[in-house]
């Protein structure tokens, strides 16, 4: 949706289901039949915001909902229900020129969570993730741009390091 010419907002949505049957050989017993059936749903908006010329501000923020649930038709094998569960988003500047210097600069976030059901699998599981991400390059004409960029992280991922790594990125188009 375009509010003015300088700002436009948008929305999004998936409902995804998949149900597998797995029948073992004959010589197994039936010890590895299982049911397994996932579904992920998600939601979200984004918003672009043209600021200055080439200079724009983008966000955008997704939560989704992955439940599994496994079940086995072998009283030997314990039933698996979990649930992921996750909200994601970014902020990013990013100059686009037509031709010369470009440049991004962001915040990209992840707050996950996994809820284990009935006690199958012990304990559940929080990551929290945040970086500060920036790219810089040329691009050279209207069809051809290159880019390398890092990545910090500041709450150092939950091992102490730092550095969330190193992308190098090229586009052609015509």
């Amino acid at each position: 949706i375009s509010l003015t010419q300088w700002f436009r907002l948008g929305v999004l949505g998936h409902y995804l289901r998949a149900r597998t049957t797995r029948t073992s050989l004959a010589a197994d017993a039936g010890i590895e039949d299982w049911d397994l059936i996932e579904q992920t749903t998600a939601f979200g908006a984004f918003a672009l915001a043209h600021l200055w010329g080439p200079l724009t501000a983008e966000a955008s923020l997704v939560a989704s909902w992955r439940p599994e649930r496994r079940r086995w038709s072998s009283p030997l094998q314990t039933d698996v229900d979990f649930q992921d569960r996750a909200v994601s988003g970014q902020v990013l500047v990013r100059l686009a020129r037509e031709r010369g210097f470009i440049a991004d600069v962001g915040v990209p976030f992840d707050i996950r969570e996994v809820v284990r059901g009935a006690g199958q699998i012990d304990g559940a599981a929080t990551a929290r993730n945040y970086r500060i991400r920036a790219d810089f390059g040329w691009r050279f004409n209207k069809q051809f741009a290159f880019l390398v960029g890092a990545a910090i992280e500041p709450d150092g991922d939950g091992t102490g390091r730092y550095f969330g790594g190193a992308r190098a990125r090229s586009t052609l188009h015509w």
